[in-house]
């Protein structure tokens, strides 16, 4: 099973214990993160303070055009979806105090046995899904949805998403075509040593 774990830098600390200190207010969301293992934690804190920015900011979404939803990440059995290494829900789940939403993706267990580059590829691939919903939302008509009434990933909604993210100016993903439409991500050299500065 791939290890996650987190450097930690002097300049800026961002360990979990800080992120689900942050998060503390939210009952519900508390109790999630909480709970969750090492490895589901440090990859909600990675789309949290580093995938979901990275995405909006590329695409140029601010949180006034956008409905910014805390999000968790959980590991689970990809069920009947054989091929699915991940998925993304919008609304997933609803604090029972306040009132207010937060997002979930899932990364398929039966994938864990790849490279630690891959499985963020594909966290990073879930987020895409996850920003998208968060900007345009769930509007079949919409033209600049991600993906199509049956799901298939859009040249012009998926694919121009991921060719937005770069790193240092360069492409971030990779997108290859197939049964799925542009459904295809592949890290690039500039996005795996991105990985690596991560905290």
């Amino acid at each position: 099973m791939t290890t996650l774990t987190t450097k930690t830098k002097s300049k800026k600390n961002t360990s979990i214990e800080t992120f689900i200190d942050s998060i503390e207010n939210n009952t519900e969301l508390f109790s999630k993160v909480s709970n969750l293992t090492p490895q589901e934690q440090a990859l909600t804190m990675l789309i949290n303070e580093h995938f979901a920015p990275l995405v909006n900011r590329a695409n140029g979404w601010t949180s006034d055009s956008i409905k910014v939803l805390p999000t968790i990440l959980t590991i689970q059995s990809h069920g009947i979806r054989r091929n699915c290494m991940g998925h993304y829900l919008q609304d997933a789940y609803t604090d029972k105090v306040t009132g207010d939403s937060y997002a979930e993706i899932q990364i398929s267990a039966e994938y864990l046995s790849r490279s630690l580059g891959e499985t963020l590829t594909t966290t990073l691939h879930e987020t895409v899904h996850l920003c998208s919903a968060q900007r345009f939302g769930f509007s079949n008509d919409d033209a600049h949805r991600d993906c199509t009434k049956d799901g298939k990933h859009r040249e012009n909604g998926f694919k121009k998403f991921c060719d937005a993210i770069t790193i240092n100016g360069k492409p971030a993903l990779e997108v290859e075509k197939g049964t799925k439409g542009w459904a295809h991500t592949y890290a690039t050299p500039d996005l795996l040593a991105w990985f690596d500065t991560l905290d």
